[in-house]
This record gives structure tokens, C-alpha cells and sequence, in this order.
């Protein structure tokens, strides 16, 4: 018999595209997931920012994020910072 584990998640963003700058876009996320409810001090809340925009006459696009993650333990702080590049081909 499989124990079955209930989890919930939910995240909120915002985007501005800025065509007048190059096609630009700016965006922020907040988003915050517990993977199991039954267990207290295991939610995870991540913030995030960033920025993204094409590559000239590619089906492509550069991004830049930024996260700084809270992940709730027990008995650590295991909270941590991210930097996050990207070039991400469209087909």
C-alpha cells in the first residue's frame, strides 16, 4: 500500500514588456509550494526578478533572474540566492 502525500502550491507574477527599449521585458514572481501538508516546516517560498529579451533575427531570447529561495527546515536556515542566465531557442 502507497502512503499518498498532499501537497499545494500557488504562485502570483507580474510582466511589463517595454517595446520602445528593445523589446525588453521586466518581470517579477513570487510563488510558494509545500510539498507535503501533513509535515510542518518544509514550505518553500521563492522570490523572483528578472529580465528578458530577443536575440536580433534569431528565434531566441536572453534572460537574467535573480531568486532568493527560503527553504523552511526544522533545525537551518536554508535560505539561499541565485543568479540564473539563459539563452533559450524557439522552435
Amino acid at each position: 500500500m502507497t502512503k499518498r502525500s498532499d501537497g499545494r502550491g500557488w504562485w502570483v507574477e507580474v510582466e511589463q514588456y517595454l517595446k520602445d527599449v528593445g523589446d525588453l521585458t521586466l518581470f517579477a514572481r513570487y510563488d510558494q509550494t509545500d510539498p507535503n501538508t501533513d509535515v510542518s516546516d518544509n514550505t518553500r517560498h521563492k522570490i523572483t526578478g528578472g529580465l528578458a529579451w530577443p536575440v536580433e533575427g534569431w528565434h531566441a531570447r536572453w534572460a537574467v533572474e535573480l531568486r532568493h529561495i527560503k527553504q523552511e527546515g526544522a533545525t537551518a536556515d536554508l535560505s539561499t540566492n541565485e543568479a540564473v542566465g539563459e539563452l533559450m531557442i524557439n522552435f
